[in-house]
């Protein structure tokens, strides 16, 4: 947590001249200052950008609806980081079963207006459908979203104690994050992330790879389902929707 209270009467200059002024112990970590550039950079954006509507008559959006413009923004920016960096090995347009004796699993979120709803489908190397599973929440974004439907499956897969794991998502940044490939992320889903590094290090083996949303397609499907029909909870194989059985083939339906 950065405490600003001491700042409180700073002027835009000073608070400039704080932020920027590398030698100060205002933020724990290099990283933690970029972010907080990045979230001031993105306020100040659209303090400037909301006065001139203002100025010429027009209306301003909700709190809420600002915090998710800034949030957005901010989203975008670090998306265009972690893109860079990422290898220029294309991952596979469609889903591939993991090898044998392996679980892969997919998970996806839909989002709207603060609810989330997370799809995730367990399977095995012949495609088939182990387990699935919908869970609702409250996020900010679509992001956090993402991570949370991540985060639900690592919470099944540690009660089923199965260290041969293939996690898949398309959130690329989330996935990037958890690999450790970047030092940056969003606030909003922080508790989230240092959850997944805590899981990290009790479950080494597990793999969380990103995989197009066209090889996701069953993960995605169910989560439109879920948001639709509100469903909640593991969905029995004989309620699963027609929808999820969209991966070229895959996937089948093991028995009860």
């Amino acid at each position: 947590m950065i405490n600003l209270s001491p700042f409180s009467d700073f002027s835009i200059r000073n608070w400039f001249a704080l932020i920027f002024d590398s030698s100060n112990s205002l933020f724990c970590s290099p990283s933690v200052r970029a972010e907080f550039i990045v979230f001031t950079a993105a306020l100040l954006d659209n303090i400037w950008f909301f006065r001139n509507k203002i100025a010429h008559g027009a209306s301003i959006p909700p709190f809420q609806e600002l915090l998710s413009i800034v949030s957005r923004q901010i989203k975008m920016h670090w998306f265009s980081i972690v893109k860079t960096g990422i290898s220029n090995k294309a991952p596979s347009p469609v889903w591939i079963p993991p090898p044998l004796g392996f679980i892969k699993v997919n998970t996806d979120a839909s989002f709207k207006n603060g609810v989330s709803k997370a799809g995730i489908i367990f399977r095995n190397h012949s495609g088939t459908i182990s387990l699935a599973a919908t869970y609702h929440h409250n996020c900010l974004d679509s992001f956090s979203a993402e991570c949370l439907a991540l985060l639900d499956a690592c919470k099944i897969l540690q009660e089923l104690k199965n260290q041969k794991v293939c996690l898949e998502s398309d959130c690329l940044a989330a996935i990037t994050f958890i690999n450790g490939n970047s030092g940056n992320f969003f606030w909003q889903a922080s508790a989230v992330i240092d959850q997944f590094l805590l899981i990290r290090s009790r479950w080494p083996f597990w793999s969380f790879n990103f995989t197009p949303r066209v090889a996701n397609g069953a993960a995605h499907a169910l989560a439109f389902w879920a948001f639709n029909s509100n469903f909640m909870g593991f969905v029995p194989k004989n309620e699963l929707p027609v929808s999820i059985f969209c991966d070229l083939g895959f996937p089948l339906v093991g028995p009860p």
